[in-house]
């Protein structure tokens, strides 16, 4: 009778501690599995490319179809490439290591390591080599202390290499996510090829130097895929806060009225700052700064011929909307920012200009593919509004983190 009752408290205790959990659903984005079409055209890509690695053939060897396919190649690339969510994020973020309880040893040439659940590939996966139907398997994501805080998990359900691929193996119906080995949520994952995004509803971070942040995903029910046991998982991918940037060479209004480039500022300087609500300028001394890698920056040029370069989640200030960027949700998660837009063209932005306190509707926005060195005033002395280009933009301060370790 005791072995049976310490069964049953410990289901007891199992469940219950499964009830206290939050349920997290996700947002569905478009299918990752790529076309016949692309995935073809993409295999013989990489042949070709096999054989210029290996000066086998020279491009002058090419045949006229062969020649067109090579000239694809970012085209074909960017098909194959899955993971929208955390692109100028990753520049500054992202694990330095990924782990797993088990994984499904090499067959044919493929190989299904976890690494495979992060490479941004749909032709690729991490596939568990438990034996069963992989319950109770797990894949670990290792972050620096001090990364880029994580908001969102991104996960691409299945083996995506194709849609035979995705319905002849297992795919997971119920994560458990653990941060640093603490139950944090139960992400329920839909059946399909879309990219899943859920949203945290929190910042997660290391803060203490030397030491990582671990979030591991265990499954807990499967699909059963219709030939074999074993489960896939092509990605999961993060998005976050903690990374909104200027490009290089913007200029910054200082407290004196003189111009400065954001990556000369120090915390012994003094900027211009502005109150939004009573459009009163004053004096700033800088708390923090940031330099960060960037990738995918925007570019808005107002209709005054005012333009500034910044990641999608940097806000400015609007005089018809208030607070607007490119990424409102991502903006929101900063605690100096109460509400944001989306900002869009004819916006009327606040700017400076000529010593007055005025506004230049957006004329354009652009996307810019290149990755460069960006940088960003996080905290001021008094404030949350400086100027950039002359536009008003926000300073970057985080909503508490959940800590860890």
């Amino acid at each position: 009778m005791k072995p049976i009752l310490i069964t049953l408290l410990s289901l007891f205790t199992f469940f219950a501690s499964q009830a206290q959990l939050k349920t997290l659903t996700p947002t569905f984005w478009a299918s990752a599995i790529p076309s016949e079409v692309d995935l073809k055209d993409y295999t013989v890509l990489l042949d070709i490319v096999h054989r210029l690695d290996k000066r086998e053939i020279s491009e002058e060897d090419l045949n006229s179809t062969e020649a067109a396919l090579y000239d694809r190649w970012d085209e074909l690339e960017d098909a194959m490439t899955i993971g929208g969510l955390g692109c100028s994020w990753y520049c500054g973020g992202g694990p330095h290591k990924i782990t797993a309880s088990s994984q499904l040893g090499p067959e044919k040439g493929f190989l299904y390591e976890p690494d495979n659940a992060h490479d941004f590939d749909a032709t690729t996966a991490w596939v568990e080599g438990a034996k069963g139907d992989g319950i109770g398997e797990f894949i670990t994501y290792h972050f620096m202390a001090n990364s880029p805080p994580v908001t969102k998990v991104e996960v691409y359900n299945g083996y995506l290499k194709d849609e035979n691929t995705w319905k002849v193996n297992g795919r997971v119906k119920k994560l458990k996510m653990y941060v640093d080995n603490v139950p944090f949520a139960i992400l329920e994952v839909a059946d399909n090829y879309n990219q899943q995004v859920f949203n945290l509803g929190t910042e997660l971070q290391s803060t203490v130097e030397g030491t990582d942040m671990e979030l591991k995903f265990e499954i807990l029910e499967v699909y059963p895929g219709t030939m074999y046991h074993d489960v896939a998982i092509s990605e999961i991918l993060f998005d976050g806060t903690g990374v909104h940037c200027f490009a290089k060479g913007t200029m910054i209004t200082m407290a004196d009225g003189s111009l400065k480039p954001i990556e000369k500022i120090t915390i012994q300087d003094s900027v211009l700052s502005l109150d939004i609500i009573t459009s009163q300028s004053f004096s700033a001394g800088v708390m923090e700064t940031t330099r960060i890698k960037h990738h995918n920056l925007v570019r808005i040029s107002l209709i005054n011929g005012a333009a500034i370069e910044l990641t999608s989640d940097h806000p400015v200030f609007t005089n018809n909307k208030g607070w607007a960027s490119l990424d409102p949700e991502a903006t929101k998660t900063y605690n100096n920012i109460d509400s944001a837009s989306m900002l869009e063209t004819m916006d009327e932005v606040v700017v400076y200009r000529e010593g007055r306190v005025v506004s230049a509707s957006v004329q354009k926005i652009e996307m810019l593919e290149s990755c460069q060195e960006t940088y960003s005033i996080l905290d001021l002395h008094r404030g949350n509004a400086f100027f950039a280009n002359g536009i008003v933009v926000g300073t970057e301060v985080l909503t508490q983190q959940v800590a860890t370790k």
